[in-house]
């Protein structure tokens, strides 16, 4: 039976059905182990998740764990080349002569934010940037890991600048459950009164773009606007300037800042909205489009989100626009109030693309690309 053991920062819910959906495929023997503690970050906590109690095949450990003896019999997935961890294990998997493959996101958020997410700067100057700042370990996937494993076509073009070669990238993202069918949040359907409701869910953080959201929203036309309201549901330090931009964009009656809900109980904010907007600067991946496309709802996010590329077909269940485009952003909206039959027909289509995102399929995903290097049989 093939070992295989998967190391991440923290387990989050995420996570957890892909793990299990592992630990059952067939001739494998997978466990995980968490390098930065088993609960969930004090800023993760804040903004509404909870710590999932650990399976029997999850267990806490450090980077050294790696080189115990009961290790070397393992092919370890090894996460972002983060200081935190990530480098030590590539580190120590080379050293000991361990089969490894890396599974990472896109990087570069703290370069683009340095860049005030110039993004004409921030795509000339950060591939030469990551290719000299991880040279080493860039070497260490070139070199020596089976496999490079990208969440989605920004991780791979990321992985590419670094030399991997494409023929050695495969796609493995996040793949999260279904949020669980649920009567709508009573805080938002009051609120609602009927209108069409644009939801995000996010951490209320200045990358996530929603400054644009709100100068979109406030652009649109008097009539498109009385008939529809925002919904943000999170919490971060960007709260008081869009509670202050709410007041200077004169959108207080159509703005509901609804806080945190916790992630078991998330299923009625998302089955309180009818479409889905993340108009994120910069995100790896950005799993809330999942989990927005598994409750059937149409889905616009901008071309810097990982997710985008994969979870929405451009005018099939949703629209990619460009970051930082509060224009492009009321577009993609007044396309939904302008049509609102579409809200419904892009939301069955995000259901169909969803079906290809489950931790089941992400699983099988994983198990073919270990059949790929002759260990899985």
């Amino acid at each position: 039976m093939l070992k295989v053991c998967l190391w991440t920062n923290r387990p989050t819910h995420h996570q957890k059905s892909f793990f299990r959906a592992c630990s059952a495929i067939p001739g494998m023997d997978f466990s995980v182990r968490y390098y930065a503690g088993a609960v969930c970050s004090s800023m993760r906590r804040a903004q509404g998740w909870v710590s999932p109690e650990l399976d029997p095949f999850e267990a806490e450990a450090v980077p050294a764990d790696i080189l115990k003896p009961e290790m070397r019999s393992c092919v370890h997935i090894i996460p972002a080349l983060d200081p935190g961890g990530g480098r030590m294990l590539a580190e120590n998997a080379v050293k000991a002569g361990l089969k490894w493959m890396y599974w990472g996101e896109r990087t570069g958020l703290h370069f683009a934010a340095r860049l005030h997410f110039n993004y004409r700067l921030f795509y000339a100057l950060y591939p030469l940037s990551n290719r000299i700042r991880l040279r080493k370990y860039a070497g260490f996937i070139k070199n020596s890991a089976l496999l490079a494993l990208a969440q989605g076509r920004l991780a791979e073009d990321d992985l590419a600048s670094l030399g991997i070669d494409r023929s050695r990238i495969r796609f493995l993202s996040y793949s999260v459950p279904a949020v669980p069918e649920a009567a709508p949040d009573e805080t938002i359907k009051k609120f609602s009164a009927g209108r069409t409701v644009f939801l995000c869910v996010s951490g209320l953080l200045y990358m996530k773009g929603l400054k644009y959201m709100l100068e979109a929203y406030a652009s649109l036309e008097p009539e498109l606007r009385g008939r529809s309201c925002l919904v943000f549901a999170g919490a971060g330090p960007y709260l008081p300037e869009m509670k202050k931009m709410t007041h200077t964009l004169g959108i207080e009656n159509s703005v509901l800042l609804r806080g945190t809900v916790p992630s078991n109980e998330i299923g009625k904010i998302y089955y309180a909205g009818d479409v889905f907007v993340l108009p994120t600067l910069h995100d790896g991946w950005g799993a809330v489009l999942n989990e927005a496309a598994s409750a059937g709802l149409p889905v616009i996010s901008t071309e810097e989100c990982g997710a985008a590329w994969h979870i929405i077909k451009d005018g099939f269940n949703g629209r990619r626009v460009k970051a930082k485009s509060s224009a492009a952003l009321a577009c993609a909206m007044k396309e939904y109030l302008m049509n609102p039959a579409k809200i419904k027909e892009h939301g069955l289509n995000s259901k169909k693309i969803f079906a290809d995102f489950t931790p089941e399929r992400g699983a099988e995903r994983l198990a073919r690309y270990l059949n790929e290097t002759g260990l899985l049989k």
